[in-house]
Formats: C-alpha cells, structure tokens, sequence
C-alpha cells in the first residue's frame, strides 16, 4: 500500500497534477477507508483486490487469512460468506472489531464523487471480467486505475476495460536491476498506460528511457528524504510514498507548485 504525489515534469500527473494522494486504507482490508477518504477530502484511496472461491473480488492485502483476520486458510479458497464472518478489524484495534472484508462494490459505493480508485490487483486469478462489472455497476470507471505486478492483469484489464488506465508495476529483483528495453517490450505487449518501478533500481537513464517511449513513470515505494530527493532530480512523474504528508511537503520544496498546482 502506498500514497503518490506528483514529482516531477512540470507537476504533471496523469490524474491530479500536484497532488498527495493520501490513502486512509489500512493494509489487510479492514472497513471504512473509502468512507474516510471521502470524508477527509482525500484525491484517492488504494484498494487491494484478491478473488474469493466464487469470484467476488474483495479487499484485503495478503492472499492468506491468518495475519489480519481471526480465519486461516487462502482467500481464494473461501466463499464470501466465508469472508463476511470473520472479524477483519481486531488485528489492528480494538476500535476496528466490527469490520468485516469489503467486496470492491462496497468500497467503491464509498467513494467521493473525486475520489480516485487505485485498483492494484493481486491475485493471479482470472477476476477482471467482475472488476469491470463493481465499476460499471457503481459508476467508477471514470474515477478508476487498475494496478498490478501480473502482466496477465494489465492485458485482462485493457481487454475488459480498455478506457480504464493500467500501471504496470515492475518487480524489483536485487538480483536483476531494470532493463528500460525489457520493462518497455512487457509494458507495450499488455498495453499497459503508465509504469511503477521500484526506486531502488531507478535510474535517470531508465526514467528518461520509458519516458520517450511515452510512458508516465512512477517510483515505489520512497519515504526517506533523499530518496524523494533523487526522484525527483530524475524527473519521474509520480511517487508512491507510505508518507504522503511529509513526501508531498519534501517534494514542494524542491519544487515549488505551480499556481494549477495548489
């Protein structure tokens, strides 16, 4: 999970120029945080999708039960009447008992009427058919960006969605450090719409590679100072930060907002 603020190339962004985008959804899946996003006024809120066992896409960010609910066992395994009895909230707060998983549809009857949705799609199974149906039937499109690290989702989710822009993440391997040619051949035989790389392998050669090739570019996940500050000295359009507040503060500094920006 992570927030993104606008950080480099003039502001631009391709959903809301200069902007945090803070996310009150807590890892694991727990209620109210498109409520909260809503109510706080916030540009967007992120929304972790795994598949039930009869197809119902639902919120929560591990594929396995144990960590952030009272269930054991693998998601994909349980019905959503399965899901719906268990108790999502204790893990994080005595506050947060009575939280169930939310269904995405749920979630996204929560939104604001400005509020953007940021689908990242976790699970491998074939879910998009059903995610393109929760924001037909919620009216969301418009306000949607489908997210994953499986090219398989992004290629599913231009065919079912083609007007719904897709970010293709791209694993960080220690191992392998990116290759611009190879992200690019990927990106463009899925037909994704932007890239998220992993900030440790990003490069001002890489970004500026993608970049010609007419790719938005964002870097997860930075919250450290000079981090920020590298990011933004390579020009990226956007970073993916678990601190919004103090990133966008940070990223303002080094580059003050423009009048369209604030």
């Amino acid at each position: 999970s992570g927030a993104f603020c606008s950080a480099g190339r003039g502001g631009q962004s391709p959903w809301r120029p200069g902007r945090a985008l803070c996310l009150p959804w807590r890892r694991g899946g727990e209620g109210c945080g498109s409520t909260a996003a809503a109510a706080l006024g916030t540009t967007a809120v992120e929304f972790d999708v795994h598949a039930t066992a009869d197809g119902i896409p639902v919120l929560i960010h591990d594929a396995t039960l144990a960590r952030t609910t009272n269930g054991r066992g693998l998601v994909r395994k349980k019905t959503l009447a399965d899901l719906k009895a268990l108790d999502a909230g204790t893990w994080f707060g005595g506050a947060f008992s009575s939280e169930k998983i939310p269904t995405l549809r749920e979630a996204l009857t929560g939104l604001g009427g400005t509020t953007i949705a940021c689908i990242e799609i976790k699970t491998a199974e074939p879910i998009m058919q059903a995610v393109a149906a929760d924001l037909d039937q919620t009216g969301s499109r418009e306000q949607a960006v489908i997210f994953s690290f499986k090219a398989k989702q992004i290629a599913a989710s231009k065919r079912w969605m083609p007007d719904v822009p897709a970010l293709l993440l791209v694993d960080g391997d220690p191992a392998k450090p990116h290759d611009a040619s190879d992200i690019l051949t990927t990106a463009k035989s899925v037909g994704a719409d932007l890239l998220g790389i992993d900030q440790k392998h990003a490069t001002r050669d890489i970004v500026e590679a993608i970049q010609r090739a007419g790719y938005p570019v964002f870097v997860y996940t930075v919250d450290d100072p000079e981090d920020i500050e590298r990011m933004v000295s390579m020009g990226v359009d956007g970073i993916i930060s678990n601190r919004p507040r103090a990133t966008l503060s940070r990223v303002y500094q080094i580059r003050p907002p423009s009048k369209n920006e604030r």
